[in-house]
């Protein structure tokens, strides 16, 4: 099996778990066990079903991209026009810069694939709502 038919495998196999508000079931957290939202999880499978469509053109994976976007961009994600909504405990609910580039990389990506510029936009305008600390660089 080459990696992209093992890719294509898993992402039809998670489509069945994909919520009718294009999310999926967030992770645990990884090593401090923080609660998390579906914003992370969905994330990564919006990337990977833009890469499938990319190489495959294939409308499931349209179809799954597009509605895991229109998770990414709503208010459940992005609550109160602020920053991604990446945890519900620990410091703080966005989970620092790490917190928010998967999310702004997957929209970014299918944003130029799927010809969405709202997509593109919001990826935009969450990065310009991240403070930049000069002293720490």
């Amino acid at each position: 099996m080459t990696l992209r038919e093992f890719l294509m495998r898993s992402a039809l196999s998670v489509s069945n778990i994909q919520r009718e508000d294009g999310s999926f079931p967030a992770s645990d957290g990884g090593v401090y066990s923080i609660t998390e939202t579906p914003v992370r999880s969905t994330a990564r499978w919006l990337e990977i079903f833009t890469n499938i469509y990319e190489a495959e053109e294939d409308e499931i994976f349209l179809e799954r991209a597009n509605l895991a976007a229109d998770y990414l961009v709503s208010d459940e994600s992005i609550p109160e026009g602020n920053t991604f909504y990446i945890r519900k405990t620990g410091k703080d609910h966005c989970d620092g810069l790490v917190g928010q580039a998967s999310p702004i990389k997957s929209l970014a990506r299918a944003g130029d694939t799927f010809n969405r510029p709202e997509l593109l936009r919001t990826a935009k305008e969450v990065f310009s709502r991240i403070p930049f600390d000069t002293s720490l660089g």
